[in-house]
């Protein structure tokens, strides 16, 4: 009788099996994303006249900063070589510094600079590395949850992706998700800031400019 009913069990499960064999979304071993909120670098970069510069675009780039930046804050005028003797470019880049102070930004985050260029009216730039976190790559929204005519079904979506998602946008500050356990990296703490810029606020002076800030001032001749 036991030979039987485990025969019959064996039975049902081969059936079972085999009428998955052209639904391999059954097979797998689950359907849920676990993979754990990204983090995605990008730069933030605004360029304006610096005459044209309003505390709507100091507040842009503060607030912006604050929420995704990741190092120091650049600030840089560009000018030229005449300007350097009447314009007095230092005195422009010094009252924008002074600005982001103002607004928030430490000042031990701020690179001030000015660049010699060829450029028909002095620009200022802003720019910084930021950190954003993100579904996993690859991560769609639940059929319908958008668009109610989608088709109702969707066999390559994993259960999940949409709250990872919603979970994203709700992350004031994404460098915290660095070193935090269960998200990836040494749970030691640090801020996204202090890995990439090193020792930022040791006080140290940071003279350089990264390439990618030069370049973008190269595009400011006119």
């Amino acid at each position: 009788m036991k030979r039987a009913a485990f025969l019959t069990l064996a039975l049902i499960a081969t059936t079972f099996v085999g009428g998955c064999a052209d639904k391999p979304w059954l097979m797998e071993k689950t359907s849920l994303e676990t993979r754990p909120i990204a983090l995605v670098e990008g730069r933030y970069i605004a360029k304006k006249p610096v005459a044209a510069v309003t505390d709507d675009d100091i507040y842009s780039a503060v607030d912006a900063y604050a929420r995704t930046g990741a190092g120091p804050l650049y600030v840089v005028v560009a000018h030229s070589e005449a300007e350097a003797k009447g314009a007095k470019p230092q005195d422009s880049v010094t009252t924008l510094k002074k600005k982001l102070e103002e607004f928030g930004v430490d000042p031990r985050d701020i690179v001030a600079s000015t660049v010699p260029l060829s450029t028909g009216t002095p620009v200022a730039l802003v720019a910084f590395d930021t950190l954003e976190a993100q579904a996993p790559e690859g991560c769609k929204d639940i059929p319908g949850l958008k668009d109610a005519a989608a088709k109702p079904s969707d066999f390559d979506y994993k259960l999940g992706c949409s709250v990872k998602g919603y979970m994203a946008k709700q992350i004031a500050y994404p460098e915290d998700l660095m070193g935090v356990a269960g998200l990836g990296g040494e749970n030691d703490g640090e801020h996204a800031a202090n890995v990439i810029n090193g020792n930022l606020r040791s006080g140290d002076s940071r003279p350089f400019l990264p390439s990618y800030v030069i370049s973008a001032l190269a595009g400011s001749g006119g």
